[in-house]
């Protein structure tokens, strides 16, 4: 990737937003960071202040969006 101009993401999703504390501390011992989830908004789930929501952006790639608490905005 690197040799072709492309720089990867530090941000690693498991499958299912789901890991361990042992998967997340691995992750971070290769300089990556766990993104997980607190809500599901397909299922109904509220999102709350400071949740990432990640959101499909064209099939190949995820948007990333933080919650604010003192906004109360969704910002990229």
């Amino acid at each position: 990737m690197l040799k072709n101009g492309l720089v990867p993401s530090v941000f690693f999703r498991c499958s299912g937003l789901v890991f361990g504390r042992t998967a997340s501390e691995k992750l971070l011992s290769y300089g990556l960071i766990s993104v997980g989830s607190d809500a599901w908004l397909a299922k109904g789930q509220q999102a709350h202040n400071g949740s990432i929501l990640l959101i499909p952006g064209n099939g190949n790639k995820l948007c990333f969006f933080i919650v604010f608490p003192l906004r109360n905005r969704i910002v990229e």
